[in-house]
C-alpha cells in the first residue's frame, strides 16, 4: 500500500540515488533459520530439542541477556547465539530444578524494568550493580553453580553442536523472497546501494558475507561502529560501574555518545554526513571518523536523495524521517516480530512521521523500483549530532577515567569537531544557521 510517493523530475539527472537496506527481519529472516538450527544443534543435548528452542528464543532477549552478561559474565546472547553458552542454558531449561533457577533469574530480571530504548549509562550502571547484588543470594548462588556443573559435564560436546548449528546457518542461509530479484532492479537503474544494521560489526558482516550480499550492496554499515564511540562507551563504564555516585561530566558524554551506536537520530545524521563527504578511503572509514560536513562542504559536495527500507519503523524509519524534510523517503515490510507494531493508525494519531509506504513483502515492493531508483529532490542537510564540547573538555581534562590513548584520541577529535561547527554556525547567517552540536 503506497502512501504517498515521492514526485519524479527529469531535470535532476545530477542527483543520485542511494538505497539503504536493514539486515534482519528484512532481507534476512535470521530468527526463523536461527530456531531451527538450535533444535538440530540441541539434538542428543535435550529431550525435546523443538520446544527449547522456541523457550530460548522467547528468552534470550533484554533485559535477561543483559543481565546473564553482568551476572556471569556471559558473551551478549542476544547477539552471540552461536555459542556454548546458549546450549548451556538449554541445558538449565530441560532440568526440573535447573529451570525452575533459570525461570527465578528471569523473573527477578524484570524487576529492572529497562526500556529496550533506554541505553542511559545510569540504566546500565544499575543494572550492573543490581547483578552483583544478586550474586550474593541464593537465586545467583544457586544458577552459578547450576551453570558450571552444566558447563563441566558437556564441556567436551558443546563445541561439536555448535558446529552443527553454524553448518545448517551456512548451509540454509537465504535472502527473503524477492529481495535479490529487487536490489537487481534497483542497480540495473543506476542506484547505489548500502545494507545498514544495528548491532555487533563482526556478527552482522558475517551475515553480509554469508547471504552473499557482498555481490550486491557496496558495504554493512554496522551501529556500533558510528565515531568509534564503543570502546569509550565501554571504558566509562567501567571507570564507574562500582561506583555509589557517578561524576556527571561522565553521565553527561556518556549519554550524549551512546546513541551514535543504535539507530537513531544521531546515528543516521552521521550517516548521511558520510555518504555526502567524500572523505577516507569508504564509507566504513567516514562512519568511524569524527567528520560531520559544514554548510559549505555539503553544498559542494554531489547531491543524493535517499530511501530506507526496513521492517520496524520506530529503529530503521523514523529516526531518518524526523532529520530529512526532504530527499529521504523510507518503505516499512510487515515482517518479523515487530509487524504489529507502530501501526499506521497510531503513527496518525501521535503525529509521527508516515512511511513513505508500508508493503508485505520485496514482491509488492518491486513494482516502485523505478520509483524508487529515480533521482528526486536531494537530501537536505541534517544538522551534526556533535557532543557538548565542554562535556568533552571536562573528560579530556581528567585523568581518573582510565581512558585508553586511543579513546582520548577520539574524544580530542569530537572535541575538534565540536568546535569547528560551533564557529561554523557563528559565522553563519542568522537565517540561515543550524545547530552545529546536540
Amino acid at each position: 500500500m503506497e502512501l504517498h510517493p515521492s514526485p519524479v523530475s527529469n531535470s535532476r539527472s545530477a542527483i543520485s540515488a542511494v538505497v539503504l537496506f536493514d539486515l534482519d527481519a528484512t532481507l534476512f529472516d535470521y530468527t526463523s533459520l536461527r530456531l531451527r538450527a538450535t533444535s538440530v544443534s540441541l539434538n542428543g543435548i535435550v529431550s525435546d530439542p523443538q520446544l527449547i528452542s522456541r523457550e530460548l528464543l522467547d528468552l534470550l532477549r533484554p533485559p535477561l541477556t543483559d543481565l546473564l552478561s553482568d551476572l556471569a559474565g556471559l558473551p551478549n546472547l542476544r547477539r552471540e547465539w552461536d555459542s556454548t553458552e546458549v546450549l548451556a542454558l538449554a541445558c538449565l531449561l530441560s532440568e526440573k530444578s535447573a529451570r525452575q533457577t533459570l525461570m527465578g533469574l528471569t523473573h527477578a530480571a524484570g524487576h529492572l524494568r529497562a526500556s529496550e530504548d533506554d541505553i542511559s549509562l545510569t540504566s546500565r550502571v544499575k543494572r550492573h550493580q543490581y547483578a552483583q547484588r544478586l550474586r550474593d543470594t541464593r537465586l545467583g548462588t544457586d544458577f552459578l553453580g547450576a551453570l558450571s556443573r552444566v558447563q563441566e559435564r558437556w564441556s567436551g560436546s558443546f563445541p561439536e553442536h555448535v558446529c552443527l548449528f553454524r553448518e545448517y546457518i551456512s548451509a540454509h542461509a537465504d535472502l527473503a523472497e524477492g529481495a535479490r530479484d529487487f536490489i537487481f532492479q534497483l542497480l540495473e537503474l543506476g542506484a547505489k546501494i548500502q545494507v545498514v544494521s544495528e548491532g555487533d560489526t563482526a556478527i552482522q558482516t558475517s551475515k553480509f558475507h554469508l547471504l552473499r550480499l557482498d555481490e550486491l550492496a557496496e558495504t554493512c554499515l554496522v551501529t556500533d561502529a558510528t565515531c568509534g564511540v564503543s570502546p569509550i562507551l565501554d571504558e566509562l563504564f567501567a571507570s564507574c560501574k562500582d561506583s555509589r555516585s557517578i561524576p556527571p561530566e561522565i553521565v553527561e558524554l556518556y549519554d550524549q555518545l551512546a546513541p551514535y551506536t543504535v539507530k537513531s537520530s544521531a546515528f543516521f545524521s552521521k550517516l548521511l554526513h558520510a555518504l555526502k563527504a567524500p572523505m577516507g578511503k569508504g564509507l566504513k572509514e567516514r562512519i568511524r571518523s569524527a567528520h560531520f560536513c559544514t554548510e559549505q562542504e555539503w553544498e559542494g559536495s554531489p547531491a543524493f536523495n535517499l530511501t530506507m527500507i526496513g521492517d520496524r519503523y520506530r529503529k530503521d524509519l523514523e529516526p531518518l524521517l524526523r532529520i530529512c524534510p526532504s530527499g529521504a523517503q523510507g518503505y516499512r515490510l510487515l515482517t518479523g516480530r515487530y509487524a504489529a507494531e507502530d501501526l499506521l493508525h497510531d503513527l496518525s494519531a501521535d503525529n509521527r512521521p508516515l512511511p513513505t509506504g508500508v508493503f508485505s513483502g520485496f514482491k509488492e515492493l518491486g513494482a516502485l523500483s523505478q520509483t524508487i531508483a529515480v533521482p528526486y529532490d536531494a537530501v537536505s542537510r541534517p544538522a551534526p549530532f556533535l557532543p557538548d564540547p565542554v562535556s568533552l573538555d571536562r573528560v579530556l581534562r581528567s585523568r581518573c577515567y582510565g581512558l585508553s590513548d586511543a579513546s582520548r584520541t577520539t574524544l580530542a577529535e569530537l572535541h575538534s569537531e565540536a568546535l569547528r561547527h560551533q564557529n561554523d554556525v557563528s559565522r553563519a547567517p542568522r537565517a540561515g544557521g543550524s545547530p552545529g552540536a546536540h
